[in-house]
């Protein structure tokens, strides 16, 4: 199957090459994090892909003098030890900060800016930039001076008029994943597919395994249209699982087997987003023997 259109094919050839070359990919959620390790940072983006992540998904965040971090905002409590909104203060301020580890402690690490991230992401490995929708135009800019890595970067954007319109707009069309929690989206997506714009796949997100977006004959016809499928199974927190109950906490501490077999062979994605990038490694093993 050949996914995306084919004036983006050279642009898309590292994640096409992937895609031939495994049954899924496996999206690592702020990379790996653990211990002293910290999410949405250079070291777990390289633990993510020492335990076998394809891509990591990174958050990215503008300070307010426009330099571009890399932070899930909401959670500056518990990574720093105090509440503060990063985008109110200058980069200056906020690199000097440290973060708090896993376990509470105070560690060495300190914020990294999307540009020094990028200078360390390996040759042939991709990054998926989450939440740059409130400053995308900078993030793109930001991705252009780096021309020989342009296909290693995966834009995350939501089915709005405006973002569309940024990344119609933009001399380089990067690959886009549009995320989608109901029908809705999802048909004003596919009603917006354009040449303009490089949209690779659709994320799929349901806290109701029955809402009609993510069933089976939906999903054949998103591939049907050259766009790859993304599954989310992310464990938010005790009342929130964005793919109903085959999530990461029931798939590790019950049956990975059971859960991600159900997922492949009910939703047959291209891509799943953990954050157990290894338990997903493994299972991936053991359908390759």
């Amino acid at each position: 199957m050949l996914y995306g259109k084919q004036q983006f094919q050279k642009i898309n050839r590292l994640l096409l090459r992937q895609l031939q070359d495994e049954p899924f990919l496996i999206v690592a959620h702020r990379g790996f994090a653990h211990a002293n390790i910290i999410e949405n940072t250079v070291e777990s983006m390289r633990v993510a892909f020492k335990l076998g992540a394809d891509i990591v998904e990174t958050d990215t965040m503008m300070t307010k003098d426009g330099t571009i971090f890399l932070l899930h905002t909401g959670t500056e409590k518990r990574l720093f030890g105090q509440s503060f909104s990063p985008e109110a203060i200058t980069a200056k301020q906020f690199i000097n900060k440290h973060y708090y580890n896993n376990i509470g402690e105070l560690s060495s690490y300190q914020p990294v800016t999307l540009c020094n991230f990028i200078k360390q992401l390996p040759r042939n490995r991709m990054i998926h930039l989450d939440r740059g929708w409130s400053h995308l135009s900078e993030l793109l800019a930001v991705l252009d001076h780096f021309p020989n890595q342009q296909q290693q970067f995966v834009i995350k954007i939501k089915p709005k008029a405006e973002q569309i319109a940024t990344l119609r707009q933009h001399r380089i069309k990067y690959m886009t994943v549009v995320i989608v929690n109901h029908d809705s989206e999802l048909q004003y997506i596919l009603n917006h597919l354009t040449d303009e714009i490089n949209i690779i796949g659709i994320e799929l997100v349901a806290a109701n395994l029955s809402d009609s977006h993510v069933q089976l004959d939906v999903i054949k016809h998103i591939k049907a249209l050259g766009l790859t499928v993304m599954i989310n199974t992310l464990t938010l927190n005790t009342t929130t699982s964005l793919f109903g109950t085959l999530d990461d906490d029931n798939a590790i501490l019950a049956s990975p087997e059971n859960i991600w077999q159900e997922v492949m062979i009910n939703y047959q994605p291209n891509m799943i987003n953990t954050d157990w990038a290894p338990l997903l490694s493994q299972y991936r093993r053991q359908l390759e023997h």
